[in-house]
């Protein structure tokens, strides 16, 4: 599984902002922010979009953020398995050609 969450709190806690203030700007519900963060649940692409837009980030922003929390993860925690399974793998190539097709974007 993707575990964004830490990413979230990271950047929410840098922001001072609430995961209510953040529910009330986006829409999204308390309890799936909260999972979110909790590394429960991914959330969907337009729940990221959201959130990458609470933060100023741009969406790949918002992943690079993901990518270097979770590299950084990784070389903390002995055994752990770093961003490269193939969930990891679906979800960029998903997002890299979401961006690609409405945007221009590529990685």
């Amino acid at each position: 599984m993707i575990r964004v969450g830490n990413t979230l709190q990271r950047l929410r806690k840098a922001q001072n902002l609430s995961l209510t203030a953040i529910s009330e700007e986006t829409g999204i519900q308390l309890a799936s922010l909260s999972r979110i963060e909790n590394n429960q649940m991914t959330g969907t692409l337009d729940t990221h979009v959201a959130l990458a837009g609470v933060f100023g980030l741009k969406l790949s922003e918002y992943f690079a953020e993901y990518e270097q929390d979770a590299q950084q993860g990784a070389k903390h925690r002995s055994g752990s398995e770093k961003p490269s399974g193939r969930a990891y793998k679906r979800l960029k190539t998903a997002i890299l050609g979401v961006l690609d097709n409405q945007f221009g974007v590529r990685e």
